[in-house]
């Protein structure tokens, strides 16, 4: 729950020299330095401040603000850069060095990380050194499991980073086991964000054969960098199908994200077509098999020989993207009659007769062909002519092939 106060309460409890303001025009943003370490925001020609927890960015000197809402918003107040400036140097010369280099190693959550330093220090920038990643989780603890605040129980909190960090984890609703403390470690804390490691925290937390899998390829690794990171948090359905020779070697290569994609195809052709998926040896093989996948899901998805041809007026829909095509021009439901089609249970054709169309199924009864509905667009009644029309077609089908 946010609590509002009025600026002239905020600057009250504040320490004198170390209060700075930033505007936009539309926010004001008042931080107070180390060791305060709090932040009070209120909008244009407001007096209501309420406490937040801005986003900074120690290691290039950055203090985000809420975008501009209006275009006039420089011209409520022009903004001085170089004063701008020397208050930016002035608020972050506030934190100790040793500090500022500790955070060198987190691409974000800045305010959040000295938050916690603020209250457990040295302990804190031990474990950070130790292991950031778990270090990061802790920080965020109210992210992962939101019954839970970090700062409720200082005394637990400092027992858990000496002692128990298993803890931690199982606190985090991770598992909280011996190897996943360990698996942790190798996270490279410049990957880390919140989103990827709730959805790591969720294959970890599966228990079955893949979340197995994926715990014994973290441990096996030497370190988890961003793409193996990815591959287990945003791409876990793709690993079952993958050796570990495989996935290391993808994880590693600049073109990760190109195999990724190419990988997503042919698991995707795989599973509509009901094939199985290939075996690949290395990730310079991925182009050439994703084309030979794609080649045998296009023969799946054509249609077998119509058993009567068509004429002037009427036509066979030969393809799964004629059948789509035609169905959406039709507006009715055969486009989800390609798997009935291919197995030739039915045959559906296209008439277009002056300016009527309409669709026309051909049933496969007891080995001989029987019409089945002809239904204009829409499925509305079709013309007494359109009848005849394709009547006089059926009629003339002692050519059609033999069923």
């Amino acid at each position: 729950m946010q609590v509002s106060f009025e600026k002239e309460s905020v600057y009250k409890n504040l320490k004198k020299g170390q209060v700075f303001e930033f505007s936009n025009g539309d926010n004001t943003l008042i931080l107070s330095g180390y060791s305060d370490w709090k932040a009070f925001i209120s909008s244009h020609n407001s007096n209501v401040w309420v406490e937040v927890q801005p986003k900074i960015n120690i290691n290039k000197q950055l203090i985000y603000l809420p975008k501009t809402n209006s275009s006039s918003a420089t011209s409520r107040e022009k903004i001085n850069q170089p004063e701008l400036e020397k208050r930016k140097r002035e608020f972050f010369n506030t934190i100790p060095a040793e500090v500022v280099n500790i955070l060198k190693c987190y691409s974000d959550s800045h305010w959040e990380i000295v938050r916690a330093i603020k209250y457990v220090s040295d302990d804190l920038i031990r474990l950070i050194s130790a292991n950031p990643a778990l270090a990061y989780i802790l920080v965020h603890l109210e992210k992962f499991n939101p019954s839970y605040g970090c700062y409720y129980d200082m005394e637990l909190l400092k027992t858990m980073i000496l002692k128990k960090q298993r803890e931690i984890l199982r606190i985090s609703s991770f598992p909280g086991s011996d190897r996943i403390v360990k698996a942790i470690m190798k996270l490279n804390p410049v990957d880390l964000s919140i989103k990827t490691l709730i959805k790591l925290k969720q294959a970890l937390s599966d228990k079955t054969e893949l979340s197995d899998r994926i715990l014994n390829l973290l441990s096996f690794s030497d370190q988890i960098n961003e793409n193996l990171l990815n591959l287990f948090a945003e791409n876990k359905n793709l690993v079952q199908n993958l050796s570990n020779k495989l996935i290391f070697e993808m994880t590693k290569s600049n073109d990760y994200r190109n195999c990724i994609s190419l990988l997503q195809d042919i698991e995707a052709d795989c599973s509509v077509n009901k094939l199985k998926f290939p075996e690949i040896s290395s990730i310079t093989d991925l182009p050439a098999i994703r084309e030979k996948i794609n080649h045998k899901a296009e023969i799946l998805r054509q249609f077998p020989e119509p058993p009567i041809k068509g004429n002037a007026f009427v036509q066979p829909l030969t393809s799964e993207k004629e059948l789509i095509s035609w169905s959406k021009r039709q507006g009715n439901c055969i486009r989800h009659f390609g798997n009935s089609v291919r197995s030739g249970r039915i045959y559906m054709y296209k008439i277009v007769n002056d300016t009527e169309e309409a669709t026309q199924e051909i049933k496969i009864v007891k080995n001989r062909l029987k019409m089945g509905s002809l239904l204009g667009t829409y499925n509305r009644n079709v013309s007494t002519n359109l009848k005849e029309v394709v009547g006089k077609w059926f009629s003339e089908s002692k050519y059609a092939k033999q069923v």
